[in-house]
């Protein structure tokens, strides 16, 4: 990024690598599947700072499930200031749903985390909606979520109309 036109004053340089290639990474080629993704942002001057952010990915369905944050640092990225771990939930062909996302600092303390419930209970059925018909196996409704770190969970409740 320059300030004015690319021959203005260069503000800041961003790299994004995929599957773990060295940046600066302008000519790596790019293979399939991608399971992960890094960004580095470097800023010129005197300590010519270095940030990172990396991102991972499952190969089954390309979902996130970690990202780490690094601070800035001289030449090369800082320390660990963030991660964040993400679990999917097994919904039989529902393989996208968040089950739990936890985020810690950067020495591994777990500072907040949310685990997300789904399908707890039955639906309450009801008659008299045209076109509804009775659902097996997993619906995908979140019926909850919990915050273990604060201990509030609340609830839902899903009715289904049948013909």
């Amino acid at each position: 990024m320059y300030q004015g036109s690319t021959s203005g004053t260069l503000l800041a340089t961003t790299n994004t690598c995929y599957n773990a290639a060295t940046s600066p990474c302008n000519s790596t080629a790019i293979s399939l599947p991608i399971t992960q993704r890094s960004v580095i942002t470097t800023l010129p001057g005197t300590s010519n700072l270095v940030s990172k952010h990396v991102d991972s990915f499952n190969m089954g369905f390309g979902m996130l499930t970690e990202t780490d944050d690094y601070d800035y640092g001289s030449g090369t990225p800082g320390a660990l200031l963030r991660k964040i771990l993400y679990t999917y939930a097994s919904l039989g062909n529902i393989k996208t749903f968040p089950h739990q996302v936890t985020v810690q600092n950067g020495s591994g303390t777990t500072v907040s985390q949310t685990t997300y419930n789904y399908d707890e209970t039955g639906v309450t059925t009801t008659s008299g909606t045209p076109q509804h018909i009775s659902v097996t196996g997993s619906r995908g409704n979140l019926t909850s979520f919990n915050y273990p770190v604060s201990g509030l969970t609340p609830h839902f409740t899903y009715t289904t109309r049948e013909p």
